[in-house]
């Protein structure tokens, strides 16, 4: 009994407050400040947050809303605080699941509640283990303890996955930080600049580098404050293709520490351990909602094509993003084509998931051959059956296309659709030489009926000849489709049109 009653005159020393241990996630993709909370900044929540009640939703300019008790707090029994829903009704438009890119760096966010080895406390505040688990991809239901344990969020950036009773390592810990018991180091869970203004409700945050591969997961935030005592978070997640997603994610600004509460230990995690910018990337809306009837089978709408790329070199770049259904064994296929299909310029290609949801994605085109300055070219999207595509020699892609769709777009190394007005590309000489041989024949034809009136008008003739030859060539540009018919491509053929970027 001797040793409890020396911890509590301590306790009463120094002025700690005397509170059972507990916390929980607050923001699953906390984007803001690291010394205060920032609800704006908050882009994904935790399970049934919407359920805390208005005093504990209702922002406040320092951001302790988030630590307003509401019995939010859960030690496991079960691994989760609520059951997995498959509809997501755990979540609404106000409190949504987080979205993450995969490889991609993002932040949690808690309230300290009390909780951290600081000036204003002692040394002695434990912090036994703060760790990530997260299902596998595309999980239906929440996984055991042994199961989240085994997929620890930092064994994407390991050789050696973590062991599941791993409380020590660095490596192991979110935010590849552990505390020091003893310290006063600003580490794990105590990760608190602001502490001392207010050891309740003030914010603490910790970062991880997302899975790296897409789909629907489950995520369980795992904070020992004594060991064998855990609290849990769970939290679901959508984890998208790089590129596809809400961008990437951090913690901004410098630790200001409060009454130099860690003696300037505290670090942006995301800056020191991640070697992000510290400006995290602002979310971009949210993408329109795809309408069910824009897809059956194995079908695809443009979701993004640039209208003008600067990149013309062989070996240039530019990204193509799409939305998409698909049976199993499809690839996407990007081919880049002069406008009479004659030259192909680029190329990129992807496997598809098996899905009847739509799945949106993005696709890096890589320039084959350097494009003519100025030249409008065709982009098309094929999915191609590849069950039997690869068993064929010298097959066509298109002869095994289930759905097909192409857009114009404008290649100038100034970034300017102007320099595409007017242009001609390398396969326009035939029509070139056609305009060339009537304009003589007229002029011919002209001088022998007059010479003055012969040549006035084979004047106008050959100007408005030039003229309209030119006028022809962008016109045939712009309507000009495959000579391949539906029947020939397969279901779901379609040639878009440039308000087709628009459908979704």
């Amino acid at each position: 009994m001797a040793r409890p009653m020396l911890s509590l005159a301590a306790a009463v020393v120094v002025g700690v407050p005397i509170t059972d241990a507990h916390s929980w996630v607050a923001c699953t993709d906390y984007r803001g400040d690291v010394n205060y909370y920032e609800e704006d900044k908050c882009f994904g929540y935790p399970r049934l947050w919407a359920n805390r009640g208005a005093n504990a939703l209702t922002a406040t300019s320092d951001g302790y809303h988030i630590g307003a008790d509401t019995g939010y707090n859960y030690m496991p029994g079960d691994p989760c605080q609520s059951d997995f829903d498959g509809s997501y009704g755990n979540y609404n438009d106000d409190y949504p699941r987080a979205t993450y890119e995969a490889g991609k760096v993002y932040c949690l966010a808690w309230p300290m509640k009390n909780h951290g080895a600081a000036t204003c406390t002692n040394a002695f505040i434990p912090d036994t283990s703060t760790r990530l688990f997260h299902s596998d991809a595309d999980a239906t239901a929440d996984p055991t303890q042994a199961e989240f344990k085994a997929n620890n969020v930092n064994n994407v950036l390991l050789e050696e996955d973590c062991d599941a009773d791993d409380i020590s390592s660095d490596e192991c810990q979110l935010g590849l930080e552990k505390h020091d018991s003893g310290s006063m180091d600003c580490k794990g869970f105590q990760r608190s600049p602001r502490f001392c203004d207010n050891t309740d409700r003030a914010l603490g945050t910790g970062c991880f580098q997302a899975p790296a591969t897409a789909g629907d997961y489950i995520f369980q935030w795992y904070w020992e404050f004594n060991a064998g005592s855990p609290y849990s978070t769970c939290y679901d997640a959508i984890v998208v293709a790089a590129g596809a997603g809400n961008g990437a994610g951090g913690t901004a600004g410098t630790p200001d520490e409060a009454d130099n509460a860690f003696g300037g230990s505290c670090t942006n995690n995301a800056i020191e351990q991640f070697d992000t910018d510290g400006t995290p990337t602002p979310p971009t809306p949210a993408p329109t909602e795809i309408s069910d009837d824009k897809f059956s089978g194995d079908s695809f709408v443009f979701t993004d094509v640039p209208e003008v790329v600067s990149a013309i070199k062989s070996g240039d770049t530019f990204n193509v993003e799409f939305a998409y259904t698909a049976g199993s064994g499809r690839t996407f296929e990007i081919e880049v084509k002069s406008d009479n299909y004659k030259t192909q310029y680029g190329f990129a290609e992807m496997d598809l998931t098996e899905t009847d949801d739509a799945i949106r994605d993005s696709l890096e085109v890589y320039l084959t051959a350097e494009v003519p300055d100025g030249s409008t070219l065709k982009v098309i999207g094929m999915i191609v059956d590849k069950n039997d595509f690869e068993d064929i020699d010298d097959a066509d892609a298109e002869d095994f296309c289930l759905a097909k769709l192409e857009e114009e777009v404008c290649f100038s190394e100034d970034n300017s659709m102007l320099g595409c007005l007017g242009d001609d590309d390398d396969d326009d000489s035939s029509s070139r030489s056609s305009s060339n041989d009537d304009m003589s024949s007229v002029y011919a034809t002209a001088m022998t009926e007059g010479v003055a009136i012969g040549l006035v008008g084979a004047g106008v003739i050959f100007l408005g000849l030039w003229y309209g030859g030119k006028l022809k060539t962008v016109t045939d540009r712009s309507s000009s489709a495959s000579s391949a018919s539906p029947n020939q491509i397969g279901k779901g053929w379609e040639v878009a049109k440039k308000k087709d970027k628009q459908m979704i």
